[in-house]
This record gives C-alpha cells, structure tokens and sequence, in this order.
C-alpha cells in the first residue's frame, strides 16, 4: 500500500461538534489534505449501514490527489461511535493522527436529533419520544424506512463519551491523540487551530478562514423532507416515473428541502427533561474532566442557564 495516499489523520467526531468545521479548516493548510469526501465512513463496519461499504481501493481513491502531502486526513463521525473503528484504524496505520472534540452531551444529543429530522431519517416529535423509542429501535421495532445507518437513532450512544475515547486511547499514544471542546472551537477558534497545529507538528501560518459551518435550519414538514429524500417508497417510484433523468430529480429533490427548512433556533428543550439528561451524564462529563484536567461543571444538572435551543 503507497504510504503517500494511505491516510494518517482521522478526525471521528463526536457528531454535532464542530467536526466538519475542524475538516475545512485543516483543509486549507497546506501540508495537511483532507477528503473532499468529507465522512466515508469505511471503518467501523459493526454499525448497521444500510448502504452497500466502500471497498479499500474506493477508499483510496478518495485520497489519490494528497501529493506528497505530510498529512491525508478524513472526518467521520461514525467513527467514534462504532465499537470497532479505532482499532480498524489501528491495524490500518499505526502512525495515525486521532482528532476527537466533545460538546455539551445534551447539546449533542438534542442537535443530533434536529439533523435527523432535517435529513428525514427521524420521524418523532417531540425529543422526549424519539429517546423512549431508543430501546425498541435497537431490537428493530419502528425504525423508519430509509435510514442511512439505524445507530443514528440512538441520541444516548453518541455521547458515551468515556468508553468511545478509552478505546482510541487504549489504541494509540496519549500523545497521538488529541482531545478539543466545542466550547473553544466557538469561543477562540484561532487558538484552537493553534494547538492543533502544534499537535501536528506544523506551522500555524497561515491561518484558514473561520467561517460559519452546518447553521442549525429547522425543517417544516418532515414528510416533505422524508419525501424529497426518497426514503418513501411510493416517492421514489414516481419520481422515477415523472422525472427519468437522476440529475434532474436531485435538483427537484434539492429545490424542495430547501424550501422546506429555514435557518433558526432549535426550539428549546424542557427543563425537566434537559435536567433529567444532565443527571443521568454526568458520569460522562466527571470522565472528560479527568482527562482533559478542565472544569466542565456548567455542563452538569442544577446549575442556571439558558434553554438549550
């Protein structure tokens, strides 16, 4: 395997943290190339994809144009997420460089939950019901047609922060391993971008453009969304039908989650059920803490703060 395309820089989330913003501004450094495909997801394959797996070789391809790049990075979520991906990575490329960054779990959870509506992929209102499906889900019962990947639906396994972060470090060097928080990413991305330069071991000149990444939109009607999509069957067939070229249904397809969804505010959680979150993870955050030898104690229950929204 050429060692100038294999990648050696993972981004793996956790999903709703700045991950993607993190892959544009890595981009944009001229030692460091990062896929234009931003999440292929080609390890962690015990989570239940239901789409056909990339092959090592259309894995490859993606990083074809790296040059002599010292560094070939991609930034996929799942990775974190899957019980397998880190060491999948592992036996990869040992030499690899690991990215984590963590938010707010209830943050997590509650914007992973309004991407999945945005998406299409989740069928439940309010917040409070989609985590009480979470259990039948996991058995199979009431997944909606059309999911991408069922674990998407599992909001408390996307923050279950001190397993998914025990198995890269069991894995890789402490010192291979960098751990960032939404937090900085938001408030000083400037010195973020510095430490993870340093960590890298490359020039921070020039800095990148910090721009606004993946603004939260709310979607008017999840059956449109769901429909655009095609995750309905009887959609899919007349679109087929009505519209015979594929890129002209993916412009349809387009024109109409646009008019569908509108850049705003989430509507904000309950506090009895944001509370109750908070309680319930804060064995979570206690974790990061520890490793990260920081005060995260506004992320804990009964502390005053705004509805997250």
């Amino acid at each position: 395997m050429n060692d100038l395309v294999k990648p050696n820089l993972f981004i793996v989330g956790t999903g709703k943290a700045g991950t993607f913003s993190l892959h544009e501004y890595l981009s944009q450094h001229p030692d460091i190339y990062m896929s234009p495909n931003k999440e292929p997801n080609y390890f962690g394959r015990d989570l239940r994809f239901n789409v056909p797996s990339m092959t090592k070789e259309e894995y490859l391809a993606i990083f074809g144009e790296a040059g002599g790049s010292l560094y070939r990075g991609e930034a996929s979520v799942s990775y974190l997420l899957s019980r397998n991906a880190a060491a999948e990575i592992r036996a990869f490329n040992e030499d690899s460089k690991i990215i984590i960054i963590v938010r707010d779990p209830v943050e997590v959870m509650y914007s992973r939950y309004s991407q999945n509506l945005k998406t299409g992929i989740e069928t439940l209102k309010p917040f409070s019901r989609a985590l009480s499906a979470e259990a039948p889900r996991k058995k199979g019962l009431g997944v909606p047609a059309g999911v991408t990947c069922d674990d998407w639906l599992f909001y408390r396994e996307w923050v279950k922060y001190s397993e998914q972060i025990e198995r890269y470090l069991s894995r890789f060097p402490r010192t291979e391993v960098f751990v960032a928080v939404y937090d900085d990413l938001k408030d000083d991305p400037v010195k973020l971008y510095a430490d993870l330069t340093t960590f890298l071991g490359v020039s921070n000149d020039p800095m990148p453009h910090f721009g606004k990444v993946n603004a939260n939109k709310n979607v008017r009607s999840t059956f449109i969304t769901r429909m655009a999509r095609g995750r309905i069957r009887f959609s899919r067939e007349i679109a087929r039908v009505v519209l015979p070229s594929r890129s002209l249904r993916r412009s349809v397809a387009d024109l109409l989650q646009g008019m569908n969804s509108v850049e705003a505010p989430r509507k904000p959680l309950s506090r009895e059920l944001e509370q109750s979150l908070r309680q319930e993870l804060e064995g979570e955050i206690t974790y990061l803490e520890k490793i990260l030898e920081r005060d995260l104690s506004h992320w804990k229950a009964d502390r005053a703060r705004p509805e997250i929204g």
